[in-house]
């Protein structure tokens, strides 16, 4: 998440600099989820080192049959995959029921920590952060210091814009949270005051000050076989490339990890991809897994925009943002709002989502004629990591 910014953004540095993981915001998150289980905090190279999770792996005795419609997965969605439906256990193919190692996530996603030879993949380069504040294995909810950065305003009963970027692509789902700031932050906190959307439309918003302007996407919403139960999550709508990978896909001598479904040139001005996708993109060249450099690529320099109707209680919450792929990633702010309607809200956020299986918490402030309380907040962005993978 960057709209707002997250306390998982460390230093509370421009988020433009890097829309997917500015301040090493990407690296809060739960490793080693499967669906209807706690997440066991360990997983082995997966899927690009070529390992292939069970639910026996990740300590899952009896882990949720899938609720997500076909039509919401964002990867191996035909089963063209050589290792089957491998997917089938992870988080995003039962949006919600995989709990998370701490609502605000895990640095590097590992409890017990690896050792820093083991850290090779998005999410797990703390090693090239030398001037981090955190070290692996710390959990968000205890160590994750309050946002220093500019407050943003809410009005309570209004709409607020939200957003976040990409890393890597891993597909999956996303939802937003509020906690009350009077309570323990917790999974049964957040789950109990999910956020609305407020409409039907994602924005693809590019900022690399190009001054392009934002591309409506129409959303994918999901709110049966879900948790909570009724509750919506959005699907993630750019898809990666057509291997289990996502990247890298090609046939012949490849690992079998990178060979590719079909070729389906995708079309569109962009370097990846060039033998198809995982699904129709939402617009031409909207595709890709890595945040990419190149000007000719999609991905490099974009955020997913939503806007959420604001609650009319009064209060503080913490705000966290949800992402589920394979792993849980997690973001927060604090919130303030009043039950009057033309309240508005000072929020800090707090960075408490695992980016692979992830969520997050944001706490914030408002002001009003009835004076200043507080709130947290959660946001809850799921995506699919290479971890964890819908």
């Amino acid at each position: 998440m960057n709209r707002p910014s997250p306390r998982n953004n460390d230093g509370d540095e421009d988020f433009k600099k890097h829309p997917g993981c500015t301040g090493q915001a990407c690296f809060w998150y739960s490793a080693g989820c499967m669906s209807g289980c706690e997440c066991s905090g360990y997983e082995k190279n997966i899927v690009n080192g070529g390992e292939y999770m069970t639910p026996a792996q990740a300590n899952c005795s009896n882990p949720t049959e899938p609720t997500l419609p076909e039509h919401a997965r964002t990867w191996n969605i035909e089963g063209k995959s050589k290792h089957g439906d491998w997917t089938k256990y992870f988080p995003w193919r039962a949006p919600g029921s995989s709990i998370a190692l701490d609502p605000c996530g895990v640095f590097d996603g590992f409890d017990p920590p690896r050792a820093s030879s083991e850290r090779l993949h998005a999410g797990a380069h703390a090693h090239d952060h030398p001037d981090g504040s955190y070290i692996p294995g710390q959990h968000g909810s205890k160590v994750l210091k309050p946002q220093a950065g500019t407050a943003v305003n809410w009005k309570a009963g209004g709409i607020a814009e939200v957003s976040f970027g990409f890393f890597v692509n891993h597909g999956g789902g996303y939802q937003y949270r509020l906690c009350p700031k009077s309570k323990a932050m917790s999974e049964d906190c957040f789950q109990a005051n999910v956020l609305e959307f407020a409409d039907s439309t994602t924005w693809l918003r590019y900022e690399d000050s190009s001054d392009k302007a934002d591309v409506a996407l129409s959303a994918v919403d999901v709110s049966e076989g879900t948790l909570p139960r009724g509750s919506t999550w959005r699907r993630v709508p750019i898809p990666a490339c057509n291997c289990d990978s996502g990247f890298s896909c090609g046939d012949g001598a490849v690992p079998s990890q990178n060979q590719q479904y079909e070729s389906k040139p995708p079309g569109g001005k962009n370097t990846q991809c060039s033998s198809g996708v995982q699904f129709e993109p939402p617009t031409q060249g909207a595709y890709g897994y890595f945040v990419s450099l190149d000007p000719d690529d999609f991905l490099p320099k974009i955020s997913l925009v939503d806007h959420l109707k604001v609650p009319t209680l009064g209060g503080e919450f913490i705000l966290q943002c949800v992402s589920i792929v394979s792993r849980l990633h997690r973001f927060g702010t604090l919130v303030q709002t009043s039950p009057s309607a033309v309240m508005s809200f000072r929020l800090r956020l707090r960075h408490s989502c695992d980016m692979h299986s992830s969520s997050g918490r944001i706490m914030f402030t408002a002001s009003s004629l009835f004076g200043t309380r507080m709130f947290s907040v959660e946001c809850v962005d799921c995506w699919r990591s290479r971890h964890c993978l819908p």
